[in-house]
């Protein structure tokens, strides 16, 4: 995974450059600011993505229609993390 982080962080950027507001990119770039174990860039680009969710699905890109449920999926509040259990 290592490898593949700078051609994804690429990948977002290019799709960013080119549509600020694109779903797909804006999840990548999430994605890989949390590979990067960079939270506060991940919570960015997450806060990014829900504010222009709705207005952005209006846009019916292709790609939406096809990657529906990762976007319905981030679309979810997360779960609370899990407690360790207790040694």
């Amino acid at each position: 995974l290592e490898g593949a982080i700078p051609l994804a962080s690429a990948q977002a950027d290019t799709i960013l450059a080119q549509r600020p507001t694109h779903l797909l990119g804006l999840m990548l770039s999430e994605d890989v600011a949390r590979a990067r174990h960079d939270s506060r860039a991940a919570a960015a680009a997450h806060a990014k993505f829900l504010s222009v969710a709705a207005t952005e699905k209006q846009v019916a890109l292709p790609e939406y229609s096809s990657h529906a449920s990762e976007i319905a999926a981030t679309l979810k509040p997360s779960a609370p993390p899990v407690a360790a259990p207790s040694p």
